[in-house]
C-alpha cells in the first residue's frame, strides 16, 4: 500500500515538474500523432477532437497522452506535426472552466504546479498569466504548422480545419456538428 502511495506521489511530482513551461519545452513525448488539437480549455476542444478523429489521427480526446492542454510546443515535436490551437478571450475561457470546476486542473496543465492550493481570486490571476503565455507560445511558433482558431470561428473555419489536417472526405464538412449555445 505504501509503495503504491509513493509511486503516485512520484508520478504527481514528475507530472507537475514537466508542466512548468520552461521545463515543458524539453519534455519528450512518445507516439505523438501527426495532428494535434490544443487549447487552454473551455473552447470546445473535446467536441472538435471527437469530430476530427472520425477522419484522421489526432491526439486523445480524454487527454491520456497529455497533449490537449500543453503550455507550449516541446522541442522534441517533429516539425511535420500539424497543430490547431483553439482559443478565445480570457473571460470566456475562464467562465467556461470555472462553471465546470476545471480551472485548477487546467492551471496545473498550463504550468502552475500548486494550483490546487490557491484561493479562487489568486488562481484566476495565475490562470490568466498562464493563458496569455500559452497563447503567445502558439501565436509566435515558427517551426510548426499552427492554425489558430477562436472558439466563435470554429464553425466558419471548418474547411480550414479540413485543409490543415489534409482531410479529403467531404463528410467532414457535411457531418460537422452545429454550434450549441453556451452556458457561460
Amino acid at each position: 500500500m505504501l509503495q503504491k502511495f509513493l509511486k503516485r506521489i512520484a508520478w504527481s511530482l514528475n507530472y507537475r515538474f514537466w508542466r512548468i513551461p520552461s521545463f515543458h519545452r524539453y519534455k519528450k513525448y512518445k507516439n505523438v500523432k501527426k495532428n494535434i488539437i490544443i487549447s487552454p480549455g473551455g473552447v470546445a476542444t473535446t467536441f472538435l477532437i471527437e469530430h476530427v478523429m472520425k477522419f484522421t489521427e489526432v491526439n486523445c480526446v480524454s487527454d491520456r497522452d497529455h497533449l490537449k492542454h500543453i503550455p507550449n510546443i516541446p522541442y522534441s515535436f517533429d516539425k511535420r506535426i500539424k497543430i490547431i490551437f483553439l482559443t478565445s478571450n480570457f473571460e470566456e475561457v475562464y467562465n467556461s472552466l470555472n462553471r465546470r470546476g476545471w480551472v485548477k486542473y487546467n492551471a496545473l496543465k498550463l504550468g502552475s504546479p500548486l494550483s490546487h492550493l490557491y484561493p479562487k481570486r489568486i488562481l484566476k490571476l495565475i490562470f490568466k498569466r498562464l493563458f496569455l503565455k500559452q497563447k503567445k507560445a502558439f501565436e509566435t511558433s515558427k517551426n510548426h504548422s499552427v492554425l489558430i482558431i477562436k472558439y466563435k470561428d470554429i464553425w466558419i473555419k471548418k474547411a480550414d480545419i479540413m485543409k490543415h489536417f489534409n482531410i479529403i472526405d467531404e463528410k467532414f464538412l457535411i457531418s460537422f456538428p452545429p454550434k450549441k449555445s453556451r452556458s457561460s
